[in-house]
């Protein structure tokens, strides 16, 4: 009940918003409206009280406590205007007409904003002023955005699990190969900066240890639309079409976007994988040939009620056939190291998953004192349906047929439901900007699965492997943040979120219903020293939490042969960790040291079965780790004609294992990461590129990675006026990037090694027609954390 109380005083906090005096007018020259004047309040002994710049169109609103105070308008060029109010209630001034100064001289300003701009909680990386930006996309911009490292298509964050990504301060409900895809629409000339958050502020959901990236896009025009169409042929062993396009639409009351995209392919997925039983030795290689159909749609609108209040809706959709065909070789070496026995396993994995997810959002501009409230109501619905076919047969040395191992009909289904609400509130005041807010959500997960023995020629149901697992889950959070100055050098932020979480489940077959429920709370705390404009010295603190997904919760078994499977694990506990920062932030040069300490982390184990020769990967919750390290990154111009951004990090960790009913050995070790990008304007139509970077071996829990280096080409050449774009990548030159991982469990080693066609070649084209300059605001909806976790 104590969360209910909680959530009934977020709701009423609001209403203090909306309980103070406005005072409201509109500033001209007599003619045409004043865009971006000053305008303040001050009291008698002329300290400023409150202040605004105009909009657009001239208008302005202050709110304010009740009594006498002085209203100053200026403008550069032109008179100031003063006016002495008497305040009582809310007031409206009307037409305000300022004169010009006709005894000023003329003033030129010309000012080019900074690359990189540090922030109390966040780095920003100005995107239109770094020539990487000309021509690309949004992957471009972020692959030389600080502390960011894009890999075979997906973006890290250097020191990080793993990052969420925003659009002008909205998450994005995508994520994998549909986020990429999404992000490879929108052209870097329309990006003005990328804001990077390695310490997530109360604000966020505390779920993740992640960072969040919020791509932050031009302003648009009125009264315009712009069109993207682009495909793409990317040919490995396999080859992948994609086509998408993006419609936007911005008029004076109503914004909207159309944005699809689909594709057709498929690629190799090479596996190879040894391990040392105590009586023989398993070498495997795998083969499979994995789909990649799919179909995602994106519909947003925006409409202004007012001047203050708008409300919208957002739909997302999301279909996809990751089906994939495999074969398997395994041959069976004795303590000679002589063949006894090959096994074939032949399979295949028919999927379908679909995604909804509706979102429908209200935001009320309270002042132009940046006062607002935002609610968000979302609806998630996710299923995934899986029929997983093997064969596995025997043979001697020769390759004479002895028998079938195993031959069965796996079949899955994962089904997911999810209502959430949040409302969130800014609210300034004179010293200090105050954050305050909260969500409330359900989730619901229906899951089952059926195991038929078909060795027989009819298939035959295994009841011990056929389950129903039920999970419900419901999270309340309240949270709330302050920013301030401390003087004209320090500034600082200070935040605090609390989640109360209820968790039940039901697994059929092991006929046993959990119940969990904890409370936790989330500090984060932030502080700044700006020694100059281009630099400053900061430091970070926050608390994070990592809940299981859905699938590692489901007790259900995945076969992938007759000797090996993968299963869920419904006892999985979320993990917590701490993360400190402290950094140095400059116009060319940035660099940190970070330490975060996890505890209770999870993950898949791969438990080695010595007499039956069968592998079991089970997920756990089995260690406790320490972090440690550094990141300097650094952007030049050698030519005007060359941009180079380099990243050196170097990383410790120290694991330790904390569950006794696991035997594995765990490594901690150095990592160290030197990567490289450059661009070249060769012409005004022609740009090129080369990345490069090398990760050293290294181990971080159970499993050891072994080295890793990229060797990567871009050519990009524009037509049109630039609005016909014509590109060529070529990642891997040297087909490096995969790398071989061992573990060793039960005191059995395993080598494992999978290369997702690393080497490839993609040709892109992409046209832009109607008005290039506009773009509509993009937005996330209020279930981000629960869309992660699918």
């Amino acid at each position: 009940m104590k969360i209910i109380h909680l959530q009934i005083v977020l709701l009423l906090l609001p209403f203090y918003v909306l309980g103070q005096s406005q005072i409201k007018g509109k500033v001209t020259d007599g003619k045409e409206p004043m865009a971006f004047a000053n305008v303040y309040l001050s009291d008698e002994d002329n300290n400023l009280i409150k202040g605004v710049i105009t909009s657009e169109d001239g208008t302005f609103e202050i709110t304010s406590d009740n009594g006498t105070y002085t209203l100053n308008v200026s403008f550069l060029g032109y008179k100031n205007w003063k006016k002495t109010l008497d305040i009582t209630g809310d007031l409206d001034l009307g037409e305000i007409v300022i004169e010009l100064d006709t005894e000023l001289d003329t003033v030129v300003i010309v000012a080019k904003k900074k690359i990189f701009e540090r922030k109390v909680d966040r780095m920003v990386f100005n995107v239109e002023n770094s020539l990487s930006a000309t021509g690309g996309d949004a992957i471009d911009a972020l692959r030389v955005s600080p502390g960011l490292f894009v890999k075979d298509n997906q973006i890290t964050m250097i020191g990080k699990d793993g990052m969420q990504l925003m659009i002008n301060g909205r998450i994005m409900p995508l994520a994998g190969d549909d986020l990429i895809n999404f992000l490879r629409t929108i052209p870097a000339d329309d990006i003005k900066s990328i804001e990077i958050i390695t310490n997530p502020p109360a604000k966020y959901d505390a779920a993740g240890n992640s960072g969040i990236i919020n791509v932050v896009l031009k302003k648009g025009k009125l009264n315009s639309w712009n069109n993207s169409t682009s495909y793409s042929y990317t040919q490995a062993i396999y080859a992948a079409h994609v086509l998408r396009n993006n419609f936007s639409l911005k008029e004076d009351k109503y914004q909207m976007l159309v944005s699809l995209s689909g594709g057709l392919g498929a690629e190799l997925n090479d596996i190879e994988s040894t391990t040392f039983f105590t009586e023989s030795t398993w070498d495997a290689d795998t083969d499979r040939k994995h789909e990649q159909d799919f179909f995602s749609s994106r519909l947003v609108f925006d409409y202004n009620l007012t001047e203050k209040l708008s409300i919208g809706t957002q739909y997302l959709f999301n279909y996809n056939a990751p089906d994939y065909s495999d074969r398997t070789d395994t041959r069976i070496l004795n303590l000679d190291n002589t063949l006894d026995l090959k096994r074939i396993n032949t399979g295949f994995n028919d999927r379908e998953t679909k995604y909804h997810n509706i979102n429908a959002h209200m935001l009320y501009k309270v002042d132009t004192l940046d006062r607002e409230i935002s609610v968000d109501l979302d609806y998630l619905t996710y299923r995934s349906d899986t029929d997983r076919r093997f064969q596995t047969n025997e043979f001697d040395a020769n390759g004479n047929f002895l028998s079938t191992i195993g031959e069965a009909d796996n079949f899955g289904n994962l089904e997911v439901n999810s209502l959430s609400a949040r409302v969130d509130v800014e609210h300034p005041f004179e010293k200090i900007n105050l954050s305050y807010g909260g969500k409330l959500s359900y989730i619901e997960n229906n899951s089952d699965t059926r195991f038929f023995d078909t060795s027989s020629g009819v298939p035959v149901l295994d009841p011990n492997q056929t389950d129903e697992f039920e999970y419900e889950e419901t999270i309340q959070a309240l949270y709330i943040s302050a920013t301030t100055s401390l003087g004209e050098k320090w500034s600082a932020q200070v935040g605090l979120r609390y989640e109360a979480i209820d968790i039940e489940n039901f697994s059929k077959v092991l006929n046993q219903r959990n119940k969990i429920d904890y409370d936790e709370f989330f500090p984060t705390l932030y502080l700044q020293y700006d020694i100059d404009d281009d630099n400053s010295l900061y430091a970070n603190y926050g608390r994070r939490i990592d809940r299981p997904s859905y699938s590692a919760l489901n007790p259900f078994r995945f076969y992938y042969d007759s000797n090996k499977y993968s299963e869920g694990n419904p006892f999985l506990r979320p993990s917590f960790t701490n993360n400190v920062e402290i950094g140095y932030g400059g116009n060319h040069l940035n660099a940190n040291i970070f330490y975060s300490n996890l505890k209770d982390g999870m993950g898949p184990v791969s438990i080695m079965i010595d007499d039956e020769n069968f592998t079991i990967i089970s997920q756990e919750n089995y260690y406790k780790t320490d972090t440690y390290g550094f990141q300097i990154t650094s952007s030049y111009d050698f030519y005007d004609w060359w941009e180079n951004y380099n990243v050196i990090s170097y990383t410790n960790f120290k694991p330790e294992l904390t569950n006794n009913n696991i035997d594995a050995i765990l490594n901690g070790d150095d990592v160290y990461l030197f990567a490289t990008s450059n661009a070249f304007t060769i012409s005004e139509k022609f740009n090129a590129g080369m990345t490069f970077y090398y990760q050293t071996p290294f181990s971080d829990d159970i499993f050891r990675y072994g080295e890793s280096y990229n060797l990567s080409f871009s050519f990009r050449y524009r037509m049109l006026d630039k609005k016909l774009n014509l590109s060529v990548n070529i990642n891997d030159v040297f087909n490096r990037d995969p790398s071989r991982i061992k573990s060793i469990t039960n005191g059995i080693l395993n080598s494992y090694l999978q290369n997702n066609s690393s080497r490839r070649i993609r040709f892109s084209i992409s046209y832009n027609f109607g008005n290039k300059d506009k773009k509509v605001n993009s937005r996330d909806s209020g279930n981000e954390d629960e869309r992660d976790r699918l």
